[in-house]
């Protein structure tokens, strides 16, 4: 099997892809085809629907966390700002209570899966020193 018949197989389908090996005429050289207007392989957040039963059940399990997922980092993310109001307003009261909630939060996520435990520490590292700033 020559290698123009199996760019088809790879997902690769042009015109220009199926031409035979073009030769150099300096070197007398043969070169694989130039195709600069490939159709790359269906991959990301736009691809075709499963066939497979499972596949089905999957793409919709994935859904369902990448969406939860979300909802506890713009969860965290919205209690930094409000702890950030706290601290430009210099309430110690709500200062405390933002920081508890943004913490409690941030653990929560974490466990979840839905922030690295590093990160989590980044974020209640800066919390902290938002909070100690203002003491």
């Amino acid at each position: 099997m020559s290698h123009v018949s199996l760019l088809p197989l790879l997902g690769y389908v042009s015109n220009l892809a199926r031409r035979e090996y073009r030769s150099s005429s300096v070197s007398g050289r043969t070169y694989p085809p130039v195709c600069y207007h490939r159709l790359r392989p269906l991959s990301g957040h736009f691809h075709a629907m499963a066939n497979i039963k499972q596949q089905k059940k999957r793409v919709g399990i994935t859904t369902r966390e990448r969406i939860e997922n979300l909802r506890y980092r713009s969860t965290v993310k919205t209690l930094t700002r409000r702890l950030r109001a706290a601290v430009d307003e210099g309430e110690a009261e709500k200062i405390e209570a933002e920081h508890k909630l943004l913490v409690q939060w941030i653990d929560r996520a974490t466990s979840r899966g839905a922030l690295h435990k590093n990160a989590a520490a980044r974020k209640k590292s800066q919390a902290d020193r938002l909070v100690a700033g203002k003491r």
